[in-house]
């Protein structure tokens, strides 16, 4: 779940290959490329040129349904360098890099990009794990969606900032803390929103009170500058558990609450799975 693959944007050898490759990327799937470097995009767009009989148009419209398919990544891209050499220094500076395509043939030992499309032929292996019920294993799960996303939202029926006794629940206030760090170091987000579930015999305007005295205070403990929060309070909301965008969605089995030494099984949504739910909260 969530690899990121570095692939020489030298490697497709057709349009057929462009679009299996891309295809085989993004939020649906659960498996990434890697922005190398920032003009991964440009590079690929100057390989095609030497394909025969191109169809243009159908090329730039694969790239804009596929374009949240990369993601950036943290390492200085040195020009004087192969895109090969790079590679190798990627993934050695253990910087989330999980494997590397390269073109067919090559000399440095990676797996070419065509063995990976037709005879690997992986398929929604990526999609979903079974991860630890921690801070830490939830804000990696979301980063991908934090990071392509200008508007996420977070919908949970349990998800309370506060006990049934009126004490601030310190797992979930922690949570959240760590998820709002995480979109304001993204370089897309701008809005976290949370859409909670009416609870008890408390008053709307009760509940509306506590909960903005309790965003109020998060907000001011994380210094938010770049991300607004927001929250919608409803009598019903369904008891699925998610955080999704305009872009894609992730559903958490057993919501968004750590717990010591327990698993949650947590998916990226398929277009089919993701399309009620904004229709629903959008």
């Amino acid at each position: 779940m969530n690899e990121i693959y570095a692939i020489d944007p030298s490697a497709p050898q057709d349009l057929k290959d462009i679009k299996a490759m891309l295809d085989q990327f993004g939020l649906a799937n659960g498996r990434f490329i890697a922005n190398l470097p920032d003009e991964w995009i440009e590079l690929l767009k100057q390989n095609v040129q030497h394909f025969k009989g191109l169809d243009q148009s159908r090329f730039f419209r694969l790239l804009e349904l596929h374009k949240d398919a990369l993601l950036s990544i943290d390492i200085n891209f040195k020009r004087a360098k192969s895109w090969n050499e790079n590679a190798i220094a990627a993934k050695d500076a253990r910087i989330g890099i999980s494997k590397v395509l390269g073109a067919d043939p090559n000399s440095f030992g990676f797996e070419t990009l065509q063995k990976f499309l037709w005879v690997d032929e992986l398929v929604g292996d990526s999609r979903g794990a079974h991860i630890p019920m921690t801070i830490e294993s939830y804000t990696r799960a979301i980063s991908p969606l934090l990071e392509l996303s200008t508007e996420v939202h977070l919908v949970d029926p349990f998800f309370n900032l506060r006990r049934l006794n009126g004490e601030l629940h310190r797992g979930k206030e922690a949570l959240l803390r760590g998820f709002l760090m995480e979109a304001e170091k993204s370089k897309r987000c701008e809005v976290f929103k949370i859409h909670f579930k009416l609870q008890g015999e408390e008053s709307i305007n009760f509940q509306k009170s506590k909960i903005e005295a309790d965003l109020t205070y998060i907000c001011e403990q994380v210094n938010l500058k770049k991300v607004a929060i927001q929250y919608t309070l409803n009598e019903e909301i369904g008891h699925g558990r998610y955080i999704f965008s305009i872009k894609g969605g992730l559903q958490f089995d057993h919501g968004f609450e750590p717990l010591k030494d327990k698993k949650n099984h947590v998916h990226w949504l398929s277009k089919s799975e993701l399309e009620p739910i904004q229709m629903r909260y959008l």
